[in-house]
């Protein structure tokens, strides 16, 4: 598998002032480096996908800062040091102050929402 670096990663999302988000493959996983530095409800860059929701199980790790997970059910909220999954059928809202996250998902399902969230992100 070898090492999996940030700077190797295409860009899935970014913005001035806010980060961005950035994407690699190896051994048929995609791992995500995300740094966004101010709150953010990404809910329009989900449009399209089931439910409007991101559908793709993630393993992850939290860097700096909160996240909080919609669902249709309860919330799931992420800070700092933790190690997390969750199951399709979530949007993250990053908390104000910022997230720093590493995303371990199967190819196969990020590649569905890497693609809504970049038609979408150029839309907007």
């Amino acid at each position: 598998m070898g090492v999996v670096r940030r700077e190797d990663g295409r860009v899935v999302f970014e913005r001035q002032g806010i980060g961005e988000v950035r994407a690699t493959e190896a051994g048929g996983m995609s791992v995500e480096f995300g740094n966004l530095r101010s709150g953010m409800d990404p809910s329009p860059l989900f449009k399209g996908l089931p439910d409007d929701m991101c559908q793709a199980h993630h393993y992850g790790f939290v860097i700096r800062g909160t996240t909080r997970w919609k669902t249709k059910g309860e919330d799931i909220v992420t800070r700092a040091g933790d190690v997390f999954h969750i199951a399709p059928g979530h949007i993250p809202v990053i908390e104000d102050g910022g997230c720093e996250w590493v995303l371990i998902t199967s190819t196969v399902e990020y590649q569905a929402t890497a693609e809504a969230i970049v038609r979408n992100a150029a839309d907007g």
